[in-house]
């Protein structure tokens, strides 16, 4: 009979050291634990990531990461195109009531729109709505149609503001407007060839002056 030698193992630490290629064997045997005197071994069937995993659940996390800024973004930027919309409408509103106003001291100034009196030149033309705020002639103050004048929700931070022209046809300056801003929208070529229309049409038909609409500016409304 063959007899196997042991070596002397003081400690069980050493021990420990020794025997745990073996009792690991033993370990999975018994259903992952197998304990001794003075040892224990225990065998998890849990595993970590490998490196590839963890790579793979890092860009997946990325790409989810980048699509929900961007889903946010162009949210948020389509809010604010739309408050624009909204803005150039109340402007408008109050520039009709403006301009059905029949109270006005001077007669000749019925059926205008406001701000013929600001002056007109040629260099002058597509001003900032914010001097609406405190315009008043003989027909009133515009706040009276028109209590708060609304502003780009990003002015100050990026936004333009918002401007106004008024036609000058044969000298009489007034009875037509336009109102633009500039949406974060890239107009695709419909909508560039409509704003390439509203501005040839304004500039031929109502008296506005070539060469004058404001750069970058997208959206136009008016009567």
């Amino acid at each position: 009979m063959t007899r196997t030698l042991i070596p002397k193992i003081e400690g069980p630490n050493k021990f420990k050291k020794f025997i745990s290629p073996y009792f690991k064997h033993l370990a999975k045997r018994h259903g992952g634990l197998f304990r001794g005197a003075n040892f224990e071994f225990r065998v998890s069937s849990k595993r970590g990531f490998t490196l590839l995993e963890s790579l793979a659940v890092i860009s997946i996390l990325g790409v989810l990461a980048t699509t929900a800024i961007y889903t946010y973004t162009s949210a948020t930027s389509r809010s604010r195109d739309a408050r624009r919309k909204s803005d150039l409408t109340a402007i408008s509103l109050g520039f009709q009531a403006r301009h059905d106003v029949q109270t006005c001291s001077n007669a000749n100034d019925i059926g205008y729109y406001p701000g013929r009196n600001l002056g007109w030149p040629a260099d002058g033309r597509w001003k900032s709505t914010e001097i609406l705020r405190t315009l008043n002639n003989d027909c009133g103050s515009f706040s009276e149609f028109l209590i708060t004048v609304p502003t780009d929700p990003r002015e100050g931070n990026g936004g333009l503001i918002y401007r106004f022209d008024l036609s000058n046809q044969n000298d009489v300056i007034g009875r037509h407007y336009r109102l633009t801003a500039k949406l974060e929208k890239t107009p695709n070529e419909t909508e560039q060839a409509g704003l390439a229309r509203a501005k040839l049409v304004w500039e031929n038909s109502f008296g506005g002056v070539v060469n004058t609409f404001p750069p970058d500016y997208n959206y136009i409304v008016g009567n």
